[in-house]
């Protein structure tokens, strides 16, 4: 039988490959994620959520040039919207629709860049769809898409655009396309972040690889080598300007931790680490479900509810955090063995497949894939610490994001594995027709070594999986007192554990299965019973192989809800939410954006004081969707350390040893916070009254109860009768009723400054220590005295015996710009509780003034005697931001010029010279 090692292009058209891929992928993605077609359903996303995306969409063209996001604590700079392609795809389509597709779009770019990376390397069909579906159906990519971290998906996007631009020194244009893979790897970095920074570090390794084995002069080598890389990573930094300039501003310069001395780096180190792989955990890559997929109880739902699916891995365990999972690490039992045929087929001597160079390229992405799941393995191995004390690797969190170029090499090796399939089995003279069976039979007699060896090899695979799912089994009693000890006792989780242990064991039963079904189609294709004009039936059988194997471990990462059940409002929320306040006779006064409103008694504690599987869900869903302001934070990983000295100067002395209730945590510092930060309302039980009155304000007592209610099942939930019932319910189940005699109260705090105030008395003091310091004095009076920390242009005035400064009302407010008109009878400050950034521009009467930094954290600007129009303006620096729009304009006249020269190279020579005579 001929072997055609030939790397000649696909006779097959490209938009009939494209349709094929389309016409694969489209009805998978569809199938997958059905529900999102009906008008009520959502897709879950953890850190994307619908109200967060609906807080900016509002502002999603204008947040290209920066995000202030004003929502929680006292606002903050946030990384822009970028010019990314998940970004895009968001302002395009705003919340709703965004919320509901933009994980299979994720998926559906995934697939089409893999399939062109694949084209580039004049692959056949066969191995360019079912690569791109294997890269499309992958569990890491498709779980990570549904969690809600689509622009890692986009960033492995770019990285096999990228690998497509960056074709061997034989191509021409060879330098254009090193830059239009830079421009790839740009959108890589400004789509993932830290995992567009790995995907870059591969790129960078593929040109050094290619530069070497392409030339032979050493001196040459290492000049081409540097030269293409210091080229890709310039035009990679020309498109990522922006988001490198914004993440480092908000990411790493002056974040807690981030210091890149050995002390810090040492201390931070069990941070970083906590996401790292265990190394039995590996058994993820093609066993999915054997540690169990998702953690329920992180969407919302009962633990029991995943049936024995539940996560009992160590992802994310440390000795004080619990264990995570938000995501899958499922390569398929297919792709994991033809990329391992691939790799045994590039030590072949005789018969290989491959050419010389790409035996090479398989050995390189072999190389990458072990190397992505050493480093994945983070602490239980030593190689992560050898990049760890690399400078700012440490800012890195997460082991386990090393995972990703993994199965970006395990896609890419599996491709090569199907190309060889193709070229060696495949696409060769078939022999007269035959049964399966004897064609097996017939090829066996005079089959290669290598193929004898490699058959025998899988049979003893198989053997081996089944002796081991029988160990596995017949252990299944100690896997139970495991689990009881784990965190599943059946004191809280009557045979929780048993259900666990026997879904681990069906799930080995279904890889043996995989595996059986998968080793039968290959050795098929091996023996010759789909060569020649049976190819097709090849594609067939192990297309719908590989659909089905990897859609069975994606479907559980699929999660929907009824997005008009979850953000129902109630009595509560329209009090916050709503400018004139609720209906009826209750009504807060002034706008959302006067005001702010708690639940925890310290600021990132997570000691809330309303039912805190209601408060946090209206903390991280309601309050963004509504817009209202609290002080309490929903995420802050980098806190920075600006923050972090004004949050510790509030906090109360640690409890010690005794138990941590509202009666140990409320102090006077927490009351001061809450003075100084505007925040009026507080929300919790109604007992909690008279603590902060005794020992938050102490000589006043300005907490008052504004409103009861009680925490209530929504309509059409059955009322809990046990504990265990009390406890299944679900967040989204539960909402607030006003009662008179309720439980619980929303707390007003009349001592809480003005959202704007005038102030007549200043100190100036730029010693921040000393500041903090007296801002929580019981001496000190923040509604008399304001602290600068800049020089004014007038004398202090601490003897003035002024009291009323003049009045300061809101005309405007938007997230990135408030304007106030002020009247003020003397010369006086102007503080404006937000946070304080050297970003945020002020104008006063139309000339910009010099923005104060007042009680050590807060804006404010020196205002003249008169009326004045005072406007707050967030305006970073615009000029990266034109940087990367005029690389991605670059790029993509790059791109039509390099279609334009390759169509005119590829017409041929006498259609070009009827064209000329034509227009002679």
């Amino acid at each position: 039988m001929a072997v055609n090692t030939s790397s000649a292009t696909s006779a097959v058209p490209v938009r009939r490959e494209v349709l094929v891929l389309l016409l694969c992928l489209l009805p998978v993605l569809g199938i997958l994620f059905h529900r999102s077609f009906r008008p009520e359903e959502v897709l879950f996303s953890n850190d994307g959520p619908l109200g967060a995306v609906a807080a900016q969409a509002g502002h999603a063209w204008d947040n290209l040039r920066g995000v202030w996001q004003d929502l929680n604590w006292l606002g903050s700079r946030q990384p822009a919207g970028f010019l990314a392609i998940g970004y895009a795809i968001f302002a395009c389509l705003g919340p709703l629709l965004y919320s509901k597709f933009i994980a299979p779009i994720s998926l559906l770019v995934l697939g089409l860049g893999a399939w062109l990376f694949f084209r580039q390397l004049r692959f056949s069909p066969l191995a360019c769809v079912l690569g791109s579906l294997a890269a499309a159906l992958n569990t890491n990519a498709f779980s990570v898409s549904c969690w809600g971290l689509p622009g890692w998906t986009f960033s492995r996007s770019c990285l096999f655009l990228a690998l497509a631009a960056l074709p061997d020194s034989a191509v021409r244009q060879v330098w254009l396309r090193a830059i239009l893979g830079g421009l790839a790897v740009g959108l890589a970095l400004t789509d993932g972040f830290d995992v567009g920074a790995i995907f870059s570090l591969y790129v960078a390794a593929y040109v050094v690889f290619q530069s070497f084995t392409a030339e032979r002069n050493p001196t040459k080598k290492f000049a081409t080598a540097a030269s293409r890389v210091a080229l890709v990573a310039i035009c990679g930094a020309l498109i990522a300007a922006q988001a490198l300039t914004t993440l480092i501003g908000t990411q790493i310069k002056g974040i807690v931790g981030m210091e890149q001395d050995k002390q810090t780096k040492e201390r931070r180190w069990d941070e970083a680490t906590s996401a790292s792989l265990r190394k039995v955990e590996a058994l993820r890559i093609i066993i999915p479900g054997l540690f169990g997929y998702r953690m329920p109880e992180l969407y919302g739902e009962p633990v029991e509810s995943a049936n024995g699916s539940n996560y009992w891995g160590a992802m994310g365990q440390s000795p004080v955090t619990l264990r995570h999972s938000g995501g899958g690490e499922f390569a398929g039992v297919l792709v994991v063995l033809i990329a391992v045929w691939a790799c045994a087929q590039s030590f072949r001597k005789q018969n290989n497949p491959f050419t010389a160079d790409e035996r090479k390229t398989v050995w390189f992405w072999a190389g990458a894939a072990i190397i992505s799941l050493l480093l994945a393995f983070g602490k239980y191995a030593p190689f992560y610490r050898l990049v760890y004390a690399l400078p700012y690797f440490s800012t890195v969190r997460n082991p386990f994001k090393f995972l990703h170029p993994f199965h970006a090499a395990l896609a890419i090796l599996f491709a090569y594995g199907l190309e060889g399939l193709s070229r060696r089995y495949l696409l060769v003279n078939a022999t007269a027709a035959k049964s399966a069976i004897l064609q097996i039979r017939s090829w066996w007699k005079t089959a290669p070594a290598f193929d004898r060896k490699w058959t025998t090899g899988s049979l003893a695979a198989v053997g081996a999986g089944l002796l081991g799912w029988l160990i596995y089994a017949a252990s299944r009693n100690e896997l139970v007192r495991y689990l009881q000890q784990a965190g599943f006792p059946d004191q809280l989780y009557p045979q929780l554990a048993a259900s666990i242990a026997r879904f681990s064991l069906d799930e080995v039963g279904m890889f043996i299965l995989f595996l059986v079904l998968s080793i039968a189609v290959l050795t098929l294709v091996l023996g010759g019973a789909f060569s020649g004009r049976k190819a097709k039936w090849a594609g067939v059988a192990l297309g719908l192989l590989l659909v089905i194997d990897l859609s069975r471990a994606d479907v559980p990462w699929i999660v929907y809800y009824n997005y008009k059940d979850k953000y129902a409002t109630n009595p509560i929320l329209d009090l916050l939410k709503d400018n004139e306040g609720g209906t009826g006779a209750a009504k807060l006064p002034g706008a959302t954006w006067e005001r702010r409103v708690t639940a925890e008694l310290v600021p990132m504690t997570r000691t809330f004081v309303l039912e805190p599987k209601l408060y946090f869900e209206w903390l991280q869903h309601h309050f963004q969707f509504y817009r209202i302001q609290s002080l309490d934070i929903i995420q802050m990983p980098r806190q920075p350390e600006f923050d972090a000295a004004y949050m510790k100067a509030f906090r109360p002395s640690e409890p010690g040893s005794q138990a941590v209730t509202a009666e140990s945590l409320c102090s006077f510092q927490g009351g001061r916070l809450w003075q100084l930060t505007n925040t009026r309302y507080l929300l919790g039980p109604v007992g909690l009254l008279d603590i902060l009155n005794r020992k938050s304000d102490p000589q006043r007592h300005r907490f008052r109860i504004y409103t009861r209610f009680n925490i209530v099942t929504k309509p059409g939930v059955r009322l809990p009768t046990t504990p265990e019932e009390v406890n299944a319910l679900k967040a989204e189940q539960l909402t607030a009723s006003v009662d008179t005699n309720g439980q619980f109260a929303l707390l007003e705090f009349d001592g809480a400054l003005s959202r704007a105030k005038l102030f007549t008395q200043w100190q100036v003091n730029t010693n921040d220590p000393a500041t903090l310091q007296q801002l929580a004095s019981p001496d000190f009076d923040p509604a008399q005295t304001v602290l600068v920390a800049n020089e004014l242009p007038a004398a202090n005035p601490t003897n003035t015996t002024l009291k009323d400064a003049g009045a300061v009302e809101f005309a405007h407010y938007e997230p990135k710009f408030v304007r106030l008109n002020a009247n003020a009878v003397a010369a006086c400050v102007l503080l404006l509780n937000d946070r304080f950034d050297p970003d945020w521009k002020v104008l006063v009467d139309g000339k910009p003034e010099t923005l104060l930094r007042c009680n050590y954290i807060m804006r404010g600007v020196y205002l003249a005697p008169g009326q004045h129009v005072v406007e707050f303006h967030f305006a970073p620096s615009a000029r990266a931001f034109y940087v990367s729009l005029g690389s991605l304009i670059a790029g993509v006249a790059l791109c039509g010029f390099l279609v334009v020269s390759r169509r005119r190279s590829e017409s041929p020579p006498e259609q070009t010279a009827t064209k000329r005579a034509g227009r002679n």
